[in-house]
């Protein structure tokens, strides 16, 4: 939701006319495309990244298995 409300925020900075609208244009246009960028990798890039490393993690963790001593019968 605050993404949203901030790209419908920053629209009236890309749509600048008038006196200094190139500067106001050139800062609305940065700012609108990185926070397009920024919510397109919290969504989709950094789940697909946490699902990935959780798979990794057992794999390096896994505890190595531990060889049993033969057993040796004593003759008397």
């Amino acid at each position: 939701m605050t993404s949203i409300a901030l790209l419908v925020g920053v629209l009236p900075l890309v749509f600048a006319a008038g006196a200094g609208s190139a500067g106001r244009h050139s800062v609305g246009t940065t700012v609108f495309g990185g926070m397009i960028v920024s919510t397109f990798l919290n969504l989709l890039i950094i789940p697909v990244l946490y699902i990935l490393v959780r798979g990794w993690l057992p794999m390096k963790s896994a505890p190595k298995p531990v060889e049993e001593p033969e057993l040796v019968e004593k003759t008397a």
